[in-house]
């Protein structure tokens, strides 16, 4: 009989990292010891009978194939003379295949791959560290599978010292105000914010300079400075997106504080553990909202109800530093009760300054469209703030719907977009 008869015997295989590799081993031969007892069944019938989902890219229930070729020197065939050969596949339909062949002298490793998932030079990188485990392997067959090496010298030098060479020199101890008003004071003229008044706007109906920014969020920084806002402090923004969002984030950190973005959709008794968790001392919000709060010890301030008149000039100047903290940014609940995350002011710089991950400069224009408690946020708003960029601010508390979401990109002129991958 001369032919490719071959029975595919799928095999379910695990490794405990903490045994050996001999103890491994002798597992693993009774394992396929226990397999073979049931090889009459074929894989054919196998798959019909448990029926799995079929899809015409991948092979049903394996994705990985092993198979040994014996010695030729097994092979008799009386005056015949017989030479083995080994014939290249040029296709593969498992996701890898490797074949063990027996040569006279050692035994030789054929691989073949779904080049849709690999390309050669990561299989030749695979290959190499299952030849340096098995090298280990066989050196101390008692070590722990887990103590086993696979990466060589040049590789851990790749991966721990060459692709981690990404220190780079950001303003690490400056406060987050104190790189604002540096940027406000070299770009006094540009525009900062482009403001859309109402959720049903598409076009920006306001423009706001770095200048009216830094004057409006000195300001309210007075406010809360005079409403017992100190370093350390801790200042609740229950806002929807908005010119008094931003405003209110300024302020709070040039007071000293702090800031804890809170949804104005969320609960009450939500809203009630996070001011007492993050222990705020004040909370900016608008009218219709401060009605529902019941915030007691803590001033709230309504930033559209009519105020005493506002002085210009600097908020007092705060001893704040890039270890101060930023924000606090609190976890949905949804497993529970909401967690809190303290974030210091130096994160968010090195996050938009100094990196390479995006290029922003003055000619960006960045669009705020992840809500405040959400850290996309952070790279939306201090991406274009510490920058110079423009940032684009569509108001209300929900995402604007598509068509409207691309009439507000086009006619803002964003340049720079932070998404989640469903959208």
């Amino acid at each position: 009989l001369v032919g490719h008869c071959v029975n595919f015997l799928p095999l379910r295989l695990s490794a405990d990292l903490k045994a050996g590799f001999s103890d491994h081993l002798r597992g693993i031969g009774g394992a396929v010891l226990d397999a073979l007892e049931h090889q009459n069944f074929d894989f054919l019938s196998f798959v019909q009978e448990v029926q799995p989902h079929r899809d015409a890219d991948w092979a049903p229930l394996v994705s990985i194939g092993v198979n040994l070729d014996p010695s030729a020197k097994k092979m008799g065939f009386a005056d015949l003379e017989v030479e083995a050969g080994s014939v290249g596949r040029a296709f593969e339909n498992l996701d890898l295949f490797l074949n063990f062949v027996e040569t006279d002298s050692d035994v030789e490793l054929q691989c073949t791959f779904n080049t849709a998932l690999f390309d050669e030079a990561t299989i030749r990188r695979r290959m190499q560290e299952y030849l340096r485990l098995l090298a280990a392997a066989a050196a101390d067959p008692a070590a722990p599978l887990g103590a086993l090496e696979i990466i060589g010298a040049e590789d851990t030098q790749r991966l721990l010292v060459d692709w981690n060479g990404v220190a780079t020199d950001y303003p690490r101890d400056a406060s987050l105000a104190d790189l604002f008003r540096g940027v406000a004071e070299l770009h006094a003229g540009k525009t900062a914010l482009l403001v859309a008044d109402s959720p049903t706007d598409a076009t920006p109906t306001r423009r706001v300079s770095y200048a009216e920014l830094d004057r409006l969020s000195d300001q309210w920084a007075a406010r809360l400075r005079d409403a017992g806002v100190g370093r350390g402090a801790f200042v609740g923004l229950m806002l929807p997106r908005s010119l008094d969002l931003i405003v209110g984030m300024l302020a709070a950190l040039k007071a000293g504080a702090g800031y804890v973005p809170i949804e104005p959709g969320i609960p009450a008794a939500a809203t009630q553990l996070i001011v007492e968790n993050s222990q705020a001392v004040a909370l900016l919000t608008h009218s219709s909202l401060a009605e529902s709060l019941e915030a007691e010890g803590v001033a709230v301030l309504a930033m559209d109800a009519p105020q005493p008149e506002l002085v210009d000039g600097q908020a007092p100047e705060v001893a704040a530093d890039g270890g101060d903290p930023a924000y606090i940014m609190y976890t949905s609940g949804s497993t529970g009760a909401a967690k809190g995350v303290v974030v210091p002011q130096r994160a968010v710089t090195r996050l938009v300054r100094g990196g390479d991950s995006a290029l922003l400069d003055a000619t960006k224009v960045l669009a705020l469209l992840a809500p405040a408690s959400f850290d996309a946020s952070t790279f939306e708003i201090w991406g274009a703030l510490l920058n110079g960029a423009t940032l684009g601010v569509p108001t209300g508390d929900q995402l604007p719907e598509l068509s409207r979401l691309e009439d507000i990109l086009k006619s803002s002129g964003v340049t720079t977009l932070w998404l989640t991958a469903a959208l």
